[in-house]
C-alpha cells in the first residue's frame, strides 16, 4: 500500500502483484494485475484483465474487463464485455453491451446503445446513439442518431437528428 496525496486527507492506494484469485474489496484505490473476480473501490481502479465486473467510485483503466464497468469517473479499457457507464469520458476497443457516459465516447465497436453528454467517435455501433455533442462513425450504426452537434456518417439504420450539419 501506499499513502498518496495532500490536501483535505491522505489517501491509499492498494496495489497487488500477480492475479488475484477472487474479488477484490477495497475502500481506497486499487493497481493490480489480473483478477478472477470481481473489483469493486471506493477510488481508482487500474488493472490489467478482470474476469467479472468493475466498479468504481473514481476512474477505471486497464486491459479486458469481462462484466460490466460502471465507474464514477472516466473509463479507458481495451475491451468491456457487458455494459459501460462513466461518470466522465470512455475510450474502449470493444464494448460488449450499452454504453451511458456523462463525457465523451471513443470506441470502435459497440454491441448496444451509446448515450454520451458529449462527442461520439466510433467505427460501428449495433444500436442508436444520442450525444450532446457531435457524432463522427466510419461504419455503420443500427439505431437512429440524435446529436446535439454534427453528424458525419457512412452508414445510419435509422433517423438522423442533429443540432448541426449532417
Amino acid at each position: 500500500w501506499e499513502l498518496v496525496g495532500h490536501g483535505v486527507g491522505p489517501k491509499l492506494k492498494l496495489f497487488f502483484k500477480g492475479t488475484v484469485n477472487g474479488d477484490v474489496y477495497s475502500d481506497f484505490s486499487v493497481v493490480c494485475g489480473d483478477v478472477t473476480g470481481s473489483v469493486n473501490a471506493d477510488g481508482d481502479v487500474q488493472c490489467a484483465n478482470v474476469t467479472c465486473s468493475v466498479h468504481a467510485s473514481g476512474d477505471v483503466s486497464g486491459g479486458t474487463v469481462m462484466g460490466f464497468v460502471d465507474a464514477g469517473g472516466d473509463v479507458e479499457c481495451d475491451n468491456i464485455g457487458g455494459d459501460a457507464h462513466a461518470g466522465g469520458d470512455l475510450t474502449c476497443a470493444a464494448v460488449g453491451g450499452s454504453i451511458e457516459a456523462g463525457g465523451e465516447v471513443t470506441a470502435a465497436r459497440v454491441e448496444g446503445n451509446i448515450n454520451a453528454g458529449g462527442d461520439v467517435t466510433c467505427s460501428v455501433v449495433g444500436g442508436y446513439v444520442e450525444a450532446g455533442g457531435d457524432v463522427t462513425c466510419e461504419g455503420s450504426i443500427g439505431g437512429n442518431v440524435e446529436a446535439g452537434g454534427d453528424v458525419e456518417c457512412k452508414d445510419v439504420a435509422g433517423y438522423v437528428e442533429a443540432g448541426g450539419d449532417v
